[in-house]
C-alpha cells in the first residue's frame, strides 16, 4: 500500500497524539518528526489547534483562588483545553460574573497559536445569536492572552446520561436551535468546525448553547490556518476536514458535524467506531453509517433521512446549508414531512464506477493479461537422482541431476540414463505453473554383471556408485608374499598365518602354521590377551604344515580393541612363532547396513562388490576377501574380485590360495 499523502499523514498523527495524551502517556511533538518531514511545521500548528478540548497539567500556582488576574477576581477554574483554561470570574471594576478563558503559559510562545486565539475572539465577538455563548472583551495580562464570555450555568450534552437527555422532540428542537446559531455564523462569515456533544451546553431552562469556539474561522481571513491541516474531533469531523483540504471547508463541515451529534444523541452512539483512529478516518472517509435503531419507538419516522442527507460524504449532497438542516429538525419534531433525500445506494455504486473507470480499465487489461500468463505460465519440475544421471526432454539432452527445469504446459517424454544403469523412461502431463519433484534410482544393467560385451560399462557404474556412497575403490598392486618369522627361531622360521592389524571378530575363523622341510613336530598352540591366556593345547605338526579353526573360547572372549597374540611353541627348538591381531572398534556393520539400504533392487553382485570396498578401505582384509569370495558370474567383476582376493591374500601374507579356502 501506498503512502497517505501529506494531509492524511498529518490527521493521522495528530490523532494519535491526542490518543496517547488521553490515555496518560506524554508524548513529545519531536516524535513524529522523522515521520512527517516537511509536513512538521503544519503538523506542529494543527496540533496546537486540535488539543483544545483536552485538559493539560495545571501550571505552578494556577490552583491558588481567589486569586488577581489583571481586570478579574479568578474565583475557580471551570476546565481547561490544550490551548487554554476557562475560569469562573468576577470583573472587578463592573461586579459582573463571567468566564474567562486564558492561554496556557506554554502555548503562548506560539505566535501563531496567540494569533488564531485572537481570532477566536474576534470570531465569536461578531456573533449576536441567543444560542451562542456572548464574548465581552479581549486582551492581555502579563503576556498571557485573555478573552471574557458570559458564564453559563449548564451542563454539556456530552456530559448527560441519556436518561437525562430532553425527550426526543425536545432534543430535537434544542438541536435546530444550534443550527439556527450555525446559520447566523455562517451568515457572519464564521465557521465553527468543532461542533460536538461537549461544545454544546444544555440550560437549566432547557435552552442549548452552543460554546467553545476553539476552531472557528472566518472565511475572510487568510494566511492563518495552513492548507492541510486537519482540526476537529474526528468522531464528528467531516471528509473534508480530515481529508486536511481547508479549501473545501464551509459551512457544510458544520453541518456534518451536528448530524454527526444528533446521530449519537439518537441512536445511543456515534455514527462510527474503530478500534484505533486510522480506523475511525477510513470510516468515515468511506463508509456508511447504519441506520437509527427500529426498535426505539420515540424515534420519529423520517429521522433516517435526515441524519444520512446531513452526513453525506460529498458535501454537495449534503443540506446545503445550517438553515435548511434546521428546518427539517424542527419539521421532524412536529411530525411533519421533511425535505432532506439522501443519495441512494445505487447513485453512490455508479458514481464509484464512474471514479473507478480508469482503474478499472486499468485492472481488466491486467486480468486479461494475468489469465494469459495463468494458462501459459511453465512448470516447474526438479529432479534427483541416485546416481547422477542425464536428463532427457522430448529427446533434448538437458543437463545431469540434481537439475530444475521450466517445462511448458502438456505431456512431455522424460528419460533418465547413464552408462552402465538401465534407462528410465516416464511421460510427464504438467499443468500450468504446476510444480513436480522426481526422485529415481537407477539400477545397474543386470546383463552388463556377469560379464560379456557390457562389462566395461558395468564396471563403470559400479565405480560410479562407490563414488556416490563416499567408497573409495582399492586398485591395489603387485606384492610378494611375505611370511611372520618366528621370534628368536634357531634353526628355521616357523611361519604363523591369520590375519594381522585390525580384524572384525566374525572374520577370525581359522589359523595356519608351516615347518620347513617337511618336519613333524610337537608343541603347544596358544591365543593369549596380554597376561591373560584365551586358550592353549597341544599341538603335533605333521609334514610341515597345520590348520585348523580358531577355538571357540576365544572368539567368545574377543571384544572390539582387543589385542590377541597367539602362535605355537615347539617342544624342542630354539624359538616361538608368534604374530597378534587387533579386533576392530570401527562400528563397519552399521555402515554395511546403510549400504544395503541405500542400494535396495541393485544385483546382488554389485551389493558384495561394494560391501568388499568398504572393508578393504578400512584394512579388514580378511573380510573384503571373504565377501568377494562370493561374487557370483565371471567377467569384469570377476576379475575385480580376483583382484580384491589377491589384495586381501598378500595382506594376509599367505603364500598361496589353500589358505583362502581354508579361509572362507
Amino acid at each position: 500500500m501506498s503512502s497517505p499523502h501529506p494531509p492524511d499523514r498529518v490527521a493521522l498523527c495528530v490523532a494519535e497524539y491526542r490518543e496517547l495524551l488521553e490515555s496518560g502517556d506524554a508524548p513529545t511533538p519531536d516524535a513524529f518528526r522523522e515521520r512527517l518531514g516537511e509536513a512538521y511545521p503544519e503538523f506542529l500548528s494543527a496540533l496546537t489547534e486540535s488539543l483544545e478540548d483536552l485538559d493539560p497539567p495545571q501550571q505552578p500556582g494556577d490552583d491558588a483562588y481567589p486569586r488577581i488576574f489583571g481586570p478579574f477576581m479568578l474565583l475557580g477554574r471551570l476546565g481547561a483545553g490544550g490551548m487554554g483554561v476557562v475560569y469562573d470570574a468576577l470583573h472587578r471594576a463592573l461586579g459582573r460574573r463571567v468566564a474567562v478563558k486564558v492561554l496556557h503559559a506554554h502555548v503562548a510562545q506560539n505566535e501563531r497559536a496567540r494569533e488564531r486565539f485572537r481570532r477566536e475572539a474576534q470570531a465569536c465577538a461578531q456573533i449576536r445569536h441567543p444560542n451562542v455563548v456572548e464574548i465581552f472583551d479581549a486582551g492581555e495580562v502579563e503576556g498571557r492572552a485573555y478573552y471574557s464570555m458570559a458564564l453559563l450555568s449548564g451542563t454539556a450534552l456530552s456530559d448527560l446520561p441519556p436518561e437525562e437527555l430532553p425527550a426526543v422532540p425536545d432534543l430535537l428542537r434544542g438541536l435546530a436551535s444550534i443550527a439556527d446559531a450555525l446559520d447566523t455564523m455562517h451568515r457572519a462569515g464564521v465557521i465553527h468546525r468543532d461542533v460536538k456533544p461537549a461544545n454544546i451546553m444544555l440550560r437549566e431552562d432547557g435552552t442549548m448553547v452552543l460554546a467553545d469556539f476553539g476552531l472557528a474561522k472566518a472565511l475572510r481571513s487568510s494566511g492563518i490556518t495552513a492548507s492541510g491541516q486537519t482540526l476537529g474531533t474526528p468522531l464528528y469531523a467531516s471528509p473534508e476536514q480530515l481529508r486536511g483540504d481547508s479549501a473545501t471547508t464551509d459551512g457544510r463541515t458544520d453541518v456534518y458535524s451536528l448530524g454527526a451529534t444528533a446521530y449519537e444523541l439518537l441512536a445511543g452512539c456515534p455514527p462510527f467506531s474503530a478500534d484505533d483512529v486510522g480506523g475511525l478516518i477510513r470510516k468515515v472517509l468511506h463508509e456508511h453509517p447504519a441506520a437509527l435503531p427500529a426498535d426505539r419507538d420515540d424515534l420519529p419516522p423520517g429521522g433516517d433521512r435526515v441524519l444520512m442527507t446531513a452526513l453525506e460524504k460529498r458535501r454537495e449532497d449534503r443540506y446545503q446549508t445550517a438553515a435548511a438542516l434546521r428546518d427539517d429538525l424542527l419539521a421532524l419534531a412536529n411530525g411533519e414531512r421533511v425535505r432532506g433525500r439522501p443519495v441512494g445506494a445505487g447513485r453512490h455504486a455508479l458514481r464509484r464506477l464512474w471514479e473507478l473507470r480508469v482503474s478499472l480499465g486499468i485492472g481488466a487489461l491486467l486480468g486479461a493479461v494475468a489469465l494469459v500468463w495463468m494458462i501459459t505460465r511453465p512448470a516447474t519440475v526438479h529432479v534427483t537422482s541416485f546416481p547422477p544421471a542425464v536428463v532427457t526432454i522430448d529427446g533434448e539432452a538437458r543437463g545431469m541431476t540434481p537439475l530444475e527445469m521450466k517445462l511448458a504446459p502438456g505431456k512431455h517424454r522424460f528419460t533418465l540414463g547413464r552408462a552402465g544403469f538401465g534407462e528410465y523412461e516416464s511421460v510427464l502431463d504438467l499443468a500450468a505453473g504446476s510444480a513436480h519433484e522426481i526422485h529415481q534410482v537407477l539400477i545397474v544393467s543386470s546383463g552388463d554383471t556377469a560379464g560379456g560385451a557390457g562389462g566395461d560399462d558395468s564396471f563403470m557404474a559400479i565405480c560410479c556408485l562407490a563414488d556416490a556412497l563416499g567408497i573409495r575403490i582399492d586398485e591395489g598392486e603387485d606384492v610378494a608374499p611375505g611370511t611372520i618369522g618366528a621370534a628368536g627361531a634357531a634353526a628355521a622360521a616357523v611361519p604363523v598365518l591369520l590375519p594381522a592389524g585390525e580384524v572384525r571378530v566374525s572374520d577370525v575363523a581359522a589359523w595356519r602354521i608351516e615347518l620347513p622341510a617337511q618336519q613333524t613336530t610337537d608343541g603347544t598352540l596358544f591365543f593369549a590377551r596380554g597376561d591373560d591366556v584365551l586358550h592353549e593345547s597341544p599341538l603335533r605338526i605333521v609334514d610341515g604344515a597345520a590348520r585348523g579353526s580358531v577355538p571357540p573360547e576365544v572368539m567368545s572372549a574377543l571384544r572390539p580393541g582387543d589385542d590377541v597374540a597367539w602362535g605355537f611353541r615347539p617342544r624342542s627348538g630354539a624359538g616361538a612363532a608368534a604374530t597378534s591381531f587387533q579386533v576392530t572398534t570401527f562400528d563397519v556393520e552399521r555402515e554395511m547396513r546403510r549400504i544395503e539400504g541405500r542400494l535396495e533392487g541393485q544385483p546382488p553382485s554389485v551389493v558384495r562388490h561394494l560391501k568388499a570396498e568398504i572393508l578393504l578401505g578400512r584394512g579388514l582384509y580378511l573380510g573384503a576377501f571373504a565377501e568377494a569370495g562370493r561374487i557370483n558370474g565371471t567377467g569384469a567383476c570377476e576379475e575385480r574380485a580376483q583382484d580384491i582376493r589377491r589384495i586381501a591374500l598378500l595382506r594376509l601374507g599367505a603364500a598361496d590360495s589353500s589358505l583362502a579356502a581354508g579361509a572362507r
